[in-house]
């Protein structure tokens, strides 16, 4: 959908400065990596590592997700030492690991999310612009794509993507080290996942580095083999689920052996809650 408009753009745009990725700051719960002159990787720790990114331009600063409100004032202990201002916060969705620290930026900040999340948005009194499928701003300079790709892990998520810098933040869209995690219960699938990682896939340049939620950042052809084994492991526990046969019977064939790796970066998404999320997506199909 989009690879034609970008590709378009970046015949017009020169390559970021890359320098090599390295800690410039940390402090209990937060480290600062730079990634190059106006890319810093804020990375947390608390109950589990979790991702945000500031794009800095002049004087202020574009935050990608916020992180957990439990170490919110690490944050912005982080931020202080990057020693610019947050004047526009993107949240990829509204799970409380990415949204926590909205409101220790102030009044001031601009806040983007998708319009169904709004309210999750609007609780601290900053100015929200919120959009049902896609939203294009200027941030000093740099075009910023923000574009839906809703049900795939929550009812809200977007990706954010910047031609000149390269980069695209997924948010939980995309957990780079892990088996996905898919709310069914909040209306989200398997199947709607799938179909948005292969169009995100289709739709953006081959030399973006991909930045997920939680996991490490990688390149475009890691995020395709990722959605390739996706896809194996779908069919994989789909062949099996014959009518009357139980997800405790599928469980407990040990089906994803071969990718049980996949199910010991987080301790809540094993091979058996992804079975688990596979087969309460296909269950009626």
């Amino acid at each position: 959908m989009y690879r034609n408009i970008l590709a378009a753009l970046l015949l017009a745009i020169s390559l970021p400065a890359v320098i090599e990725a390295q800690v410039v700051y940390s402090n209990d719960q937060v480290e600062v990596i730079q990634l190059d002159d106006n890319i810093f990787l804020l990375k947390e720790n608390f109950k589990f590592t979790a991702n945000c990114l500031a794009i800095v331009s002049k004087d202020e600063i574009l935050l990608l997700d916020s992180g957990f409100e439990e170490v919110g004032a690490d944050l912005v202990d982080a931020i202080i030492f990057l020693k610019k201002e947050v004047k526009v916060i993107v949240n990829s969705h509204s799970h409380a690991d990415h949204v926590g620290a909205n409101a220790l930026f102030g009044p001031d900040v601009t806040v983007i999310g998708h319009e169904s999340c709004r309210e999750a948005y609007a609780k601290h009194g900053q100015e929200v612009k919120s959009f049902d499928s896609n939203w294009t701003f200027d941030f000093n300079g740099h075009l910023v794509f923000c574009m839906a790709y809703t049900g795939g892990h929550s009812e809200c998520d977007i990706i954010t993507f910047i031609p000149d810098l390269r980069l695209a933040y997924l948010g939980d869209l995309y957990l780079s080290e892990s088996f996905p995690l898919v709310v069914t219960d909040a209306g989200s699938s398997v199947e709607t996942l799938l179909h948005h990682l292969n169009e995100i896939f289709e739709s953006l340049p081959d030399d973006t580095r991909m930045f997920p939620g939680h996991g490490k950042e990688t390149t475009m052809e890691y995020f395709g083999g990722y959605i390739a084994m996706v896809e194996e492991t779908v069919n994989v526990v789909r062949k099996k689920m014959k009518p009357g046969r139980s997800l405790q019977e599928i469980q407990a064939a040990n089906l994803l052996e071969k990718w049980e790796g996949w199910g010991k970066f987080f301790p809540f998404i094993s091979t058996e809650t992804w079975v688990e999320q596979i087969y309460h997506s296909y269950s009626n199909k």
